[in-house]
């Protein structure tokens, strides 16, 4: 802890004031997930209805189950804490303002965006908005907490809030066009991310001490990425300050699963 931080934990201690922002050191994790081989390129996905308008966008309506940038960066794997009710992490005054923002995925050109998404149980909403000129609807099949089967009309939206955490990311799909999905992680604390379109993620803010992480990518499942990473889990000793996983390397072996 920096010397300007000791002293104004101390001064807040000796008024009788606590504060989460100061209850521990704090530190990130981070890394990149590169796929270790050619890449293939996404499929384009069949459009059976609403082909005037969904046609439009046949260039960009494309499996998105394994998504590898140009520089073999891997997209979309969750990397989230584990805990259980009992231990769950304290969390850093940070993200308690964040959550006053919803969570949102769009309905755009006949598809979900983004794809991979994470929201925090018990604390952030859901918000589902279609952006297209066509009716679109929104399914989430959960198995803690209440699921969702909406329609939506042109402009319209869906808004969820959710009690608890779920184990898995859950799919997210549309009822009337069945090539649509994305998956959301409902978790039990705000420590989550999903990589990018380069393969990095961060997770800012996680209380140094040692912590499980799960790792987790939708055609893989679990993401053995390493020996040791039994079902897709380490354990990780989070440092105050920058935590580097450095670059992973993603056997396209694991992606073989069908």
């Amino acid at each position: 802890m920096k010397p300007r931080s000791k002293w104004l934990l101390t001064l807040l201690l000796a008024c009788g004031f606590t504060t989460p922002a100061f209850a521990a050191e704090w530190g990130d994790l981070k890394g990149r997930f590169v796929y270790d081989g050619t890449a293939p390129k996404p499929a384009p996905m069949t459009i059976t209805k609403d082909i005037e308008c969904c046609g439009q966008y046949q260039a960009e309506i494309v499996d998105q189950r394994l998504l590898v940038g140009e520089t073999g960066g891997l997209q979309n794997v969750f990397v989230y804490l584990k805990a259980s009710d009992e231990a769950q992490p304290e969390v850093h005054s940070d993200y308690v303002a964040a959550a006053a923002k919803p969570t949102k995925i769009d309905n755009l050109h006949c598809m979900f965006y983004p794809h991979g998404v994470g929201l925090w149980a018990g604390k952030q909403s859901l918000l589902v908005i279609n952006s297209d000129p066509i009716g679109q609807a929104v399914k989430l099949d959960c198995t803690k907490n209440a699921s969702i089967n909406a329609l939506m009309p042109v402009g319209g939206q869906v808004e969820a809030k959710f009690d608890v955490g779920e184990t898995l990311p859950r799919m997210v799909s549309c009822g009337v066009h069945p090539w649509e999905s994305a998956y959301l992680l409902i978790h039990s604390n705000p420590y989550f991310a999903v990589s990018d379109k380069e393969g990095n993620f961060v997770i800012k803010n996680i209380p140094a001490g040692e912590w499980t992480f799960q790792f987790w990518q939708e055609k893989a499942g679990y993401l053995v990425a390493k020996p040791e990473w039994e079902k897709g889990r380490a354990v990780l000793t989070i440092k105050a300050g920058d935590n580097d996983l450095g670059e992973v390397k993603c056997s396209p072996d694991l992606f073989n699963k069908e």
